[in-house]
C-alpha cells in the first residue's frame, strides 16, 4: 500500500493515493468500531492495495456477529461515497470524484464472495452456521478460490480485448489472497509440533473454572497454556501459566473468564 502511494506521489498524483488510503481507513475503522460495540477487541489493522484486514479478537466465536462485522465495511464505504456525492450535488461539500468513485469501488469489490474479502467472510459465517465450522469454512475457501480463478481468467480477456490492466491487477490480488487463505489450516499442525518440542502442554478448561482449580492442573516441568472454552465448546481465548499465577496473587476468587477480561 505504501509503495503504491509512493508511486502516485512520484507520478504527480499524490491526491489519488491519499484519497484511496482515506477510503480504506474509513472502511477498516467501521469494522473495528462495530466489533468493539459487539464486545470484541480490534488489535491491529493492516492495509493492502484494494482493502485492509482488521485483526479482531474473538471474531470467530459468534457466526452472526462475524457476518455483521464483515458486512459493515462495504456498507460504510458505499454509504460514505453516497453521502459525499449527495452533499456535493447540494453544494454543502466540494466535489470530490476520487473519493466517491473509490468508496463505491472498494465497497463493491469487497462484497465479492471470495475469502478473505468481506463478501467471503459473510459467506463463510453463513456456511459455518449452517454446516458447522470446519465444513463451512472449507466449502467457503474452495468456492472463493474457484471464483477468484474465474475472475482472473476474465480479467485476462479484458486485458487482451480492451487493453485495460486495472482488472488484471485486482484479479491477481484477489487470487493471491484466496490462495493464501487456503494455506492457513496447514500452518497449525506444524505450530503445534514446535510447541510440543519445547515442552509446552496445552489444556482446555471451561471459562467459568476458578483460578485455583486451573492452577491444580499444572504439574511437572512443562510450560502450560490454558485454552478457554465457552458453554458451546468454542475457544474464547488463552491464558499462560504465568498469567494465571499472577491472577491468583491478585484475587484467587476469579474465574478464568474474569481474569482474561481484565488483562
Amino acid at each position: 500500500m505504501l509503495g503504491c502511494i509512493l508511486l502516485w506521489i512520484l507520478s504527480g498524483n499524490a491526491s489519488a493515493g491519499l484519497t484511496l488510503f482515506l477510503v480504506l481507513l474509513l472502511h477498516e475503522l467501521a469494522h473495528g468500531i462495530i466489533a468493539n460495540l459487539l464486545g470484541m477487541k480490534t488489535e491491529s489493522i493492516t492495509f493492502y492495495l484494494f482493502g485492509g484486514e482488521a485483526e479482531i479478537r474473538g471474531i470467530g466465536d459468534n457466526f452472526a456477529q462475524e457476518g455483521i462485522v464483515a458486512a459493515i465495511g462495504p456498507i460504510a464505504s458505499v454509504l460514505t461515497g453516497f453521502l459525499w456525492q449527495k452533499m456535493s450535488q447540494s453544494g454543502i461539500a466540494p466535489p470530490w470524484e476520487d473519493f466517491v468513485q473509490y468508496s463505491y469501488a472498494i465497497g463493491v469489490f469487497n462484497l465479492l464472495p471470495v475469502y478473505p474479502l468481506d463478501g467471503g467472510r459473510i459467506l463463510c459465517a453463513g456456511l459455518k452456521g449452517a454446516l458447522g465450522e470446519k465444513r463451512g469454512k472449507k466449502i467457503c475457501l474452495w468456492f472463493g478460490l474457484a471464483c477468484s480463478a474465474l475472475f482472473f481468467i476474465f480479467s485476462l480477456f479484458i486485458l487482451v480485448k480492451y487493453k485495460k490492466s486495472t482488472t488484471v491487477v485486482m484479479a491477481a490480488f484477489m487470487l493471491t489472497a484466496s490462495a493464501q487463505a487456503m494455506k492457513i489450516p496447514k500452518v497449525m499442525p506444524s505450530r503445534e509440533k514446535v510447541w510440543r518440542n519445547k515442552d509446552v502442554k496445552i489444556i482446555k478448561l471451561s471459562c467459568d473454572t476458578p483460578l485455583t482449580d486451573a492452577f491444580n492442573e499444572f504439574g511437572g516441568g512443562k510450560f502450560f497454556i490454558v485454552l478457554l472454552e465457552n458453554e458451546n465448546g468454542r475457544i474464547e481465548g488463552a491464558l499462560t501459566e504465568k498469567e494465571i499465577f499472577n491472577g491468583l496473587l491478585l484475587d484467587s476468587r476469579q474465574t478464568l473468564k474474569q481474569l482474561k477480561k481484565h488483562l
